[in-house]
């Protein structure tokens, strides 16, 4: 430390001039730095969530990948800055920051590989299969992923701070004062490019033009350090060189394939045949029988509108990947989200629909006579995709009586005073981290909280990807919250629809009939096969005292447990359905066991049940549909349901044969 400061001293004015000159000038660049290293991190994170997804752990291990290759840096540039001078250490500076720009410009060659080598690692190390015990190797493939594109320039950002600190040491008094001054520099310029890469570089550029960006502003920024120290051949070989490869960069960066980025391969990649396992079978798998519509990367996602041109022009929209809504494949649920608790409350006025998507839920809740229907959703963009499905959600934002709110659902409930008699909430997936906090029991507290006297809360839970035990808890916590609870199945074991009140939800037949006369109304549902009362109560499968029964007793999910966030993303590949529907069928019940202004001549009644008898049997339930019209044969004998009973358990029999035939040749 003696010698340090003689030498500093010692220096006559001009020099010590100049040094702080270039002290200046290099806190400067390492505020740039902290800039350009959260823009590559914004982008880089929104580019591997359409890779590897957007669990907890997925982004965890984004973020361990991004810390480690930091790490990395400062410790091999720390034991090389003290052998660098303050002159030479300008150099080095300028030589990291053209670095991490050149090996940014490698990974964003990569990104289009990116979906294949998941496929690739995914299978290779078993990473899908059941009978695993640990989410270990599922991990590795991540880590492989996001090690891959994150660290060669992290290696390069993470040796800035030790020479910038080595740098200004020459020159300032303290080290505590040369490590703070360095650190506040950066973390001014961290702060900075987390607020404009996030919510203005990367939904103007989008997320390639966001990473291009900072490999410009890296290689620019070098060439301005070279500049500085002096001049040259050598300096102005470097500067030419620096200038050379941005525009090379500019000109030459590649193609972005929104249909391959998008294909979901972490949600869907267990879909995929051993004869797509290859570049150009994985392309044909996920390209084949689409066309893009419709394609923006949004402030909070990627959100993308294709069309299933080869089944049906199926209409379908996918956030980060994940399919989050169809004009075929969804619509019971989207559809009857919004019109079973509007049938079952009592005359709504005011209707709240959390999670926009493709807009269906809204549009059908906008077919009843309410004052208004407010909907929240947090991602723009997903608003703006939501006009191609104008032909098939009643076009809601043309609608006068329907509030859009850009936003997220839960701070909206939270800051409002407004009270609902229908709350809907119809988030993403509960594995994901911008949608798990809708399924707690604060956040059904709060819901709760907002819903008038007899108001209807109605949320929408998954069954497949999700262990039985998880379903339970997610049931559970819902029970725990409203003291009615009724449960509806839109897509056999595959979705649950949870009503909750603070009264008993109980079906008025004549009134449920009456609205559903409704020709808006009735135009809607029939695009569902639902034509009558019976039809739709065919999708109840449980009441309070069967929705109860299946919970059980055991944890809940809260704010701070946080168990279905963790939980669910390991099993996100099992086969859970089977193991689901063993769970549900013991507690399923009679649908018309409830409710009111039921006919009350036996004869009447019995044309009920046959009718509920042939909803099942059309939603190929056998076992429901044999129960029904027991009970009609039961009320009113006839010849003509006796033998319907007899074809029923035939075709159920010989469907029965038939998968058991199936499964042996799946198994041979």
């Amino acid at each position: 430390h003696g010698r340090a400061a003689g030498a500093a001293s010692a220096l006559p004015p001009s020099g010590a001039s100049a040094l702080s000159w270039r002290i200046r000038a290099v806190l400067a660049a390492f505020a740039a730095s902290g800039f350009i290293a959260m823009i590559y991190e914004i982008a880089w994170t929104r580019v591997l969530s359409l890779v590897i997804g957007s669990s907890v752990y997925a982004f965890t291990i984004m973020l361990a990948t991004f810390l480690t290759g930091l790490a990395l840096g400062t410790t091999f540039m720390s034991w090389l800055a003290d052998r660098l001078g303050p002159k030479r250490g300008l150099d080095g500076v300028a030589l990291l920051l053209a670095g991490t720009g050149a090996t940014a410009f490698l990974t964003l060659l990569l990104f289009h590989e990116l979906p294949y080598w998941f496929s690739l690692a995914f299978h290779a190390a078993g990473a899908g299969d059941p009978s695993a015990r640990s989410a270990g190797p599922l991990f590795a493939v991540k880590f492989l992923l996001a090690g891959v594109v994150m660290l060669p320039p992290t290696l390069f950002l993470g040796g800035m701070f030790p020479l910038v600190v080595r740098i200004c040491s020459d020159s300032l008094k303290a080290v505590g004062r040369t490590v703070g001054t360095a650190y506040a520099a950066n973390t001014f310029g961290t702060i900075l490019g987390s607020a404009l890469g996030g919510f203005v570089i990367v939904p103007l550029l989008g997320l390639q033009g966001s990473v291009l960006s900072a490999i410009l502003l890296d290689l620019l920024l070098a060439a301005a350090l070279v500049a500085m120290g002096g001049r040259g051949r050598l300096r102005l070989a470097s500067i030419g060189a620096c200038v050379a490869a941005a525009a090379g960069f500019w000109i030459g960066q590649p193609s972005w394939d929104a249909l391959l980025m998008n294909s979901g391969i972490y949600a869907y990649v267990t879909n995929m045949g051993q004869k797509d396992r290859t570049p150009g079978g994985f392309g044909r798998f996920a390209r084949r029988g689409k066309d893009l519509v419709f394609y923006e990367e949004g402030i909070t996602a990627t959100v993308m509108v294709a069309k299933n041109s080869d089944k049906g022009h199926n209409l379908f929209m996918s956030v980060n990947g994940k399919v989050d809504g169809s004009s075929e494949g969804d619509i019971q649920t989207q559809l009857l989200s919004a019109h079973v608790p509007m049938l079952l409350a009592d005359d709504p006025e005011h209707v709240l629909v959390i999670g926009y998507a493709t807009g269906m839920t809204v549009g059908a809740a906008s077919l009843y006579p309410v004052d208004d229907v407010t909907t929240v959703e947090i991602e723009p963009a997903v608003i703006d995709a939501s006009r191609k499905f104008s032909r098939y959600n009643h076009n809601p934002l043309s609608n006068d009586r329907v509030d859009v709110v850009t936003g997220d659902g839960r701070n909206f409930l939270l800051m409002t005073d407004k009270t609902y008699d229908v709350i809907i909430s119809e988030p993403s997936n509960p594995w994901m981290t911008i949608a798990s906090n809708l399924f707690t029991r604060e956040f059904f507290e709060l819901g709760k909280s907002r819903l008038n006297e007899g108001g209807i809360f109605c949320g929408w839970v998954q069954l497949y990807g999700l262990q039985p035990e998880v379903v339970r808890m997610l049931v559970r916590t819902f029970s725990s919250v409203f003291p009615h609870v009724s449960v509806y199945m839109p897509i056999p074991y595959a979705d649950l629809i949870l009503l909750g009140s603070d009264e008993p939800i109980v079906p008025d037949v004549r009134k449920m009939a009456s609205l559903m006369a409704v020709p808006a109304i009735a135009g809607d549902l029939e695009r569902i096969g639902v034509e009558g009362v019976p039809d739709l109560l065919s999708y109840k499968v449980m009441g309070d005292a069967g929705a109860r029964a299946l919970a059980g007793r055991g944890p809940l999910n809260t704010d701070d447990n946080a168990r279905i966030e963790f939980r669910a993303p390991l099993s996100f590949y099992a086969g859970t359905r089977l193991a689901n529907a063993k769970a549900l069928v013991p507690h399923i019940s009679d649908p018309l066991a409830h409710a009111t202004n039921l006919p009350k001549k036996p004869a009447k009644l019995a044309d009920v049940y046959r009718e509920l008898g042939e909803a099942f049997y059309e939603r190929h339930m056998a076992g429901r549909a044999v129960k029904a019209f027991q009970k009609a044969q039961k009320l009113h004998p006839t010849e003509k349901v006796a033998e319907r009973i007899l074809e029923v358990r035939s075709w159920y029999a010989k469907e029965l044969r038939e998968r058991s035939a199936e499964a042996q040749a799946e198994s041979r």
